[in-house]
């Protein structure tokens, strides 16, 4: 960082508050996120609490096949309302992700386009690993790799299949919740880094 005589810093060598960083975009992305995870974990306590064929619980029973059968109105509603809370996280965090990336590119920085911050989540192949790519990226530094594997690594292993024939459904549900939670506290905290950290937009220079 560079001063002129006076040790006053040239413009755009200022920190500047990223009120763009901090705006409703990281509100939404963090409550978005926050009621998908929770209810991700409630329908595998669930899950988990049930006995096959169990319907002590009002409204939900399981059948012996409880990862293929969740014929219940409680489970059928609680999926419903998964997938809504996934489609709406992935909407508003790909919306903060952009809002990052306007400020990357106010500092002259190179980053991924708009359309591939909200297609890279489905695209197959690139979505194993292109977010959290592109998160490093967007981050520019204010995350560790350590906290982005911390968020994405766990991510991967919610979303994944385990093998049915390695743990009992049980099992599965619980390893899928914990790594939903762990990777919810990581994506928390990367957000909240990224919007508290001092951004240095690039401002053209003038001619003497």
């Amino acid at each position: 960082m560079t001063m002129d005589a006076a040790g006053a810093m040239p413009p755009g060598d200022s920190p500047v508050a990223p009120d763009t960083l901090r705006s409703s975009y990281v509100r939404n992305a963090r409550w978005s996120t926050g009621v998908f995870t929770g209810l991700w974990v409630v329908t595998s306590a669930l899950a988990i609490a049930a006995e096959p064929g169990d319907e002590s619980l009002p409204g939900f029973s399981v059948s012996a096949d409880v990862g293929t059968t969740l014929g219940s109105p409680l489970l059928q509603a609680l999926g419903s309302a998964m997938l809504l809370a996934g489609v709406v996280s992935w909407m508003l965090l790909s919306q903060w992700m952009c809002s990052v990336a306007y400020v990357r590119r106010s500092e002259g920085l190179r980053v991924p386009s708009n359309a591939w911050i909200w297609w890279m989540w489905i695209v197959p192949i690139a979505n194993l690993f292109s977010p959290a790519k592109t998160m490093k990226h967007l981050a520019h530094g204010s995350v560790s790799t350590t906290l982005l594997m911390t968020w994405w690594l766990p991510f991967l292993v919610a979303i994944g299949d385990i093998e049915p024939s390695l743990v009992s459904e049980r099992v599965g549900y619980a390893v899928d919740a914990g790594a939903i939670v762990i990777a919810w506290f990581a994506l928390d905290r990367i957000i909240r880094q990224v919007a508290s950290a001092p951004t240095y937009p690039c401002v053209p220079s003038r001619a003497a």
